[in-house]
């Protein structure tokens, strides 16, 4: 403490330091733009809109790819269609479908040798099925033959959105002057018209 000429005290403080005004630059809050804030709320909102119409569609395209996995491969042959590798008998036999691998398959067995596989698939390599020249025509689209004799016939078509096998063998020959994929390829014409492709 000390004293002043009137007798009033005063207080000092040794430690404390107050830079002269010169030195002193006061502290600002930085200036915040208008609108700023709802600007970054809306680009938030907008990129999480496109997000979620981006899953949406990826979940539309994963459904609309997985309908064809849902046919019921042994209801696309007709009674006629299975006597022509079956005999009279197709009737009576009792088709066995099987889903291996998710590719919807049917099979028929005759009391024979007569037999029928159908089948919906997508090739993992489409090349290896494509790239030949022995083809035959199936409506709009095209069958390729991976084999065929005289009672049988191997034959993939190629269709959207999943490919068609059929694999047919008969008792005996055809009775007409036809090939035996071409009958299958009139086979697989039908089986395609039933399932709209």
């Amino acid at each position: 403490m000390t004293s002043t000429g009137t007798g009033s005290p005063t207080r000092s403080c040794t430690r404390c330091y107050r830079p002269p005004s010169s030195e002193y630059t006061p502290f600002t809050m930085p200036r915040v733009e208008h609108g700023t804030g709802r600007q970054v709320v809306a680009a938030v909102a907008a990129v999480a809109m496109l997000g979620l119409t981006a899953c949406s569609e990826d979940s539309e395209e994963t459904d609309s790819a997985s309908d064809w996995q849902q046919e019921d491969p042994c209801s696309l042959l007709t009674e006629e269609e299975a006597e022509t590798y079956l005999g009279e008998d197709a009737s009576a036999i009792t088709p066995k479908r099987t889903d291996e691998q998710d590719r919807p398959r049917c099979d028929w067995k005759g009391t024979g040798t007569g037999e029928v596989t159908l089948m919906l698939w997508e090739p993992p390599m489409p090349d290896v099925i494509t790239d030949t020249s022995d083809t035959v025509k199936v409506g709009d689209t095209i069958g390729y033959i991976t084999s065929e004799t005289a009672s049988s016939c191997h034959l993939d078509v190629e269709a959207h959105p999943a490919f068609v096998q059929l694999q047919a063998r008969g008792s005996g020959g055809l009775t007409s002057d036809e090939s035996y994929c071409d009958a299958v390829a009139r086979t697989a014409d039908g089986v395609l018209a039933r399932l709209g492709w």
